[in-house]
């Protein structure tokens, strides 16, 4: 299957990208509350700032594996120079996806300490159902399960951000528009989301730690 997909290392590495900084934010934004727990209950500021440090902290890992692979793709594959803008946008809106997770896991982590073990162990078989070593389409009833397809591109989060980097980074194409419109309202929304949810249980946190 993975020998019908062209410059397959490179396939990899660019979903690897996406998936490294997607679990590094979400685990270490989770934890972030409660391990600065001290802090929070001595000093007064805005308790989003914790999850979001934790986050953009790992952005620096997905900005060095692109400043890496995108010059080599662009010697592989030299009409990727069309597209491959579109990566700085489309990583925008996995870091607010990843944001927004983060605070809702953080805050949820506080009030029930089981759930950084619980995504720790989520994470594994989240990563196989996610195509970082694999491309979708490549399944053989690809084209005879449509919907099991859509499910797995649509109903996991990540998949879809993983599909758009690989398609401007390496691919040399832009993306359909239904992925687009996930890539570019998901992420947001789920970030409007949490920030919501850190803010509404804002006096909580403090006592619950």
């Amino acid at each position: 299957m993975t020998g019908d997909i062209p410059h397959y290392p490179l396939f990899v590495l660019s979903g690897l990208a996406v998936w490294g900084f997607f679990q590094a934010g979400i685990q270490l934004g989770t934890t972030s509350l409660v391990q600065n727990g001290e802090l929070i209950k001595k000093v007064w500021f805005p308790r989003e700032l914790v999850p979001a440090a934790a986050v953009l902290a790992q952005t620096v890992t997905i900005f060095v594996m692109l400043a890496i692979l995108i010059p080599v793709d662009l010697i592989v594959e030299p009409a990727n120079a069309q597209t491959v803008v579109l990566v700085i946008p489309m990583v925008a809106a996995l870091i607010c996806l990843v944001l927004g997770l983060a605070w809702i896991f953080s805050v949820a982590n506080v009030f029930y300490r089981d759930v950084e073990h619980l995504l720790a162990v989520t994470f594994l078989p989240w990563f196989f159902l996610t195509p970082v070593l694999y491309g979708l389409e490549q399944f053989s009833a690809a084209s005879s399960h449509r919907w099991l397809i859509l499910v797995m591109r649509y109903g996991n989060p990540v998949t879809p951000y993983v599909e758009g980097v690989r398609a401007v980074v390496l691919q040399a194409t832009v993306p359909g528009a239904p992925l687009l419109l996930y890539i570019f309202l998901v992420g947001p929304l789920v970030a409007l989301l949490g920030l919501w949810v850190v803010q509404h249980f804002e006096d909580r946190i403090a006592i619950e730690l």
